[in-house]
C-alpha cells in the first residue's frame, strides 16, 4: 500500500514538473503562440523554452531590452541568413538586446544571428551559468559584459566587433571554442575579450583571425586585468600587436 501510494506521488509530481516546462513558439507571420520574443518572456515560467523560428525580429524603440528574471531557455533556428532558415535579431535604436538578473540563473541564449550586437548580454554580479552558444555576432561593442558567475560562452562567431566583445568580471568564466574574425577593440586599455577577474577564468581553443589590434595602445586580443585565469590552447592568425596582455603584473 505504501509503495503504491508513493509511485503515485512521484508521478504526480513529475507530471506536475512536465506541465511547468512548456515550449513557447514565436512566429512573425502568426502561426506559433506569440509574435514577440518580448511577449513570450513575460508569458513564460521558469524552466520554459522559448523557440524563435525564422525571420528578423526588430528590438526597436517602443519595445526596449528584454528583462530577463526567470530560468529560460532561448532559442532560434541558426545563425544563417534569414533566407537560408536563420532567425535574425536587429537592435533598432541601438540599446541592446538582453538584461539579466539574478533570477535568471542557467538561462541558455543559443542559435541567433544578431546585426549590430552592441550590448546584446548584460548580467548582473547575482547571476550564475549562463550560457551563450552558437550564435553569430556582427559589428558592434560591449557585445557580452557578464558580471555573473560560472558563465559559458562557447561556440560562438564574433564578426568586425570592436572592444570588450566578451568583458567578463565575474569568476569561473569559460570562454572556449569561439571565433573572433576581424575584430577592433578601437580604444585605449580594453581589448577583444576583456578578464577584469581571473579567478578560475578559462579561456581557451577560441581562433582570432585578422582584425585591426594595435592602432590603440594596450588593446590586444586578450587582455587579463586581474587574477590568474588559465588561458591555453588559443590561436592568432594575421593579427598585429599583442595577442595577450597581463596588466595585473
Amino acid at each position: 500500500m505504501y509503495r503504491i501510494l508513493g509511485l503515485l506521488s512521484v508521478l504526480i509530481i513529475g507530471a506536475s514538473i512536465a506541465q511547468a516546462q512548456q515550449t513557447h513558439i514565436v512566429d512573425l507571420a502568426g502561426t506559433g503562440d506569440f509574435t514577440s520574443i518580448h511577449d513570450a518572456v513575460t508569458a513564460a515560467a521558469s524552466g520554459d523554452t522559448i523557440r524563435v523560428q525564422p525571420d528578423q525580429y526588430a528590438f526597436t524603440a517602443d519595445l526596449g531590452p528584454i528583462s530577463v528574471d526567470k530560468k529560460l531557455y532561448i532559442i532560434g533556428s541558426g545563425y544563417m541568413p534569414v533566407e537560408d532558415g536563420g532567425t535574425e535579431l536587429i537592435d533598432i535604436p541601438g540599446t541592446g538586446f538582453f538584461d539579466l538578473n539574478g533570477s535568471a540563473d542557467g538561462t541558455v541564449i543559443k542559435g541567433f544571428r544578431i546585426q549590430g550586437a552592441t550590448d546584446f548580454l548584460d548580467t548582473e554580479s547575482g547571476t550564475a551559468n549562463v550560457t551563450i552558444e552558437e550564435n553569430l555576432f556582427i559589428q558592434g561593442f560591449d557585445v557580452l559584459a557578464l558580471a555573473g558567475s560560472a558563465d559559458t560562452v562557447r561556440s560562438n562567431i564574433f564578426y568586425n566587433t570592436g572592444y570588450y566583445t566578451v568583458n567578463t568580471s565575474g569568476a569561473n568564466t569559460q570562454i572556449t571554442n569561439n571565433i573572433f574574425s576581424e575584430n577592433y577593440p578601437a580604444a585605449h586599455n580594453t581589448g577583444t575579450v576583456y578578464i577584469s577577474n581571473g579567478s578560475g577564468v578559462i579561456a581557451a581553443y577560441n581562433m582570432f583571425i585578422g582584425g585591426n589590434y594595435g592602432v590603440y595602445s594596450n588593446s590586444p586580443r586578450i587582455r587579463v586585468q586581474a587574477g590568474s585565469p588559465e588561458i591555453f590552447s588559443n590561436g592568432f592568425i594575421n593579427g598585429t600587436d599583442a595577442n595577450i596582455i597581463f596588466n595585473n603584473g
